[in-house]
């Protein structure tokens, strides 16, 4: 996959949704860097470090995003692990913000540690972005001055000489305008399902609260013409929530996703009149397959 094409997707989203106070800068260089990774993945990838670098601007700067190749004749060290020696695609996402104090820089990357106050994030971000690089082979590193600013650089194995696949006859087939109703209570992965299915051709209508989403698909039923639900979910789950769903339509297209499953949920799912069951993290192809032939069924 072409990496800029991914990067100047996010930024072009960030210049859109961002406060009159920011300036968004794009640096890509003009050749095609080509990686092997999901699409998905790498946009979400993008999207969090940009918000991160967002909310460390409450009062507005420059949030600068760039791309470029880098070739190291010798292994170079991070703050977390060692990039070897080899071709790179490098990307850099630069803010203008308060930057993060020494004394806590070290544990950003875990799992629900954050810096933000209450209700400017789940903490989840920079987790995420960790697992990400990791999946696809690569590295990251982080530079941050208090009050001047932060830096971070992620490392992604470079394909020489490779060239980026045409979309072919397996690639799902977009949608046509279709409101689909999505539900997962993890706000940062609902707003990338969002726009993954806002570029399939759907138009999304998320929540992260579950009984919130059925007063909605009660209010207006003829509105939706299909469901995507994560599993495991505070009030309904989501097959909870397709039971409840039918006795409205019988006939709405319901898709649970799910990262456990456990004994007896595909029996369970399939009771409560699921469609299709996505193993999670979501992957655009998978999504798009499922909604064609949910849809294409219905």
């Amino acid at each position: 996959m072409i990496l800029g094409s991914v990067v100047t997707e996010a930024c072009e989203l960030l210049r859109g949704s961002s406060s009159a106070g920011i300036e968004v800068r794009l640096a890509v260089q003009p050749e095609e860097l080509v990686v092997s990774g999901d699409p998905t993945r790498l946009h979400q990838l993008v999207m969090n470090l940009a918000s991160n670098a967002l909310h460390a601007m409450p009062e507005g700067g420059v949030l600068e995003i760039g791309l470029a190749r880098r070739t190291l004749a010798e292994p170079i060290h991070t703050r977390l692990s060692e990039v070897p020696a080899g071709e790179w695609a490098v990307l850099e996402v630069k803010d203008t913000g308060e930057g993060i104090r020494p004394e806590v820089i070290d544990r950003i990357f875990e799992p629900f540690f954050t810096t933000k106050r209450a209700g400017r994030g789940t903490g989840l971000g920079l987790a995420l972005v960790h697992s990400i690089v990791k999946e696809h082979g690569g590295a990251i590193d982080v530079v941050s001055e208090v009050g001047k600013g932060t830096t971070f650089t992620v490392w992604l194995p470079r394909l020489e000489g490779a060239v980026a696949a045409a979309p072919g006859r397996d690639a799902p087939v977009g949608g046509r305008g279709q409101v689909v109703l999505i539900v997962d209570d993890e706000p940062e992965v609902l707003a990338a399902l969002e726009e993954m299915l806002a570029t399939l051709g759907y138009e999304p209508a998320g929540y992260t609260d579950s009984r919130a989403a059925l007063e909605a698909f009660r209010a207006q039923p003829s509105r939706f013409e299909a469901v995507i639900s994560d599993e495991v979910m505070p009030g309904f789950a989501g097959t909870q929530l397709a039971v409840e769903l039918r006795k409205v339509n019988p006939a709405i297209p319901v898709v649970i996703a799910t990262g456990f499953g456990g004994a007896g949920f595909e029996t369970r799912a399939h009771a409560a009149g699921v469609n299709r069951i996505l193993r999670k993290p979501y992957r655009m192809q998978e999504v798009g397959e499922a909604l064609r032939n949910s849809l294409g069924a219905s």
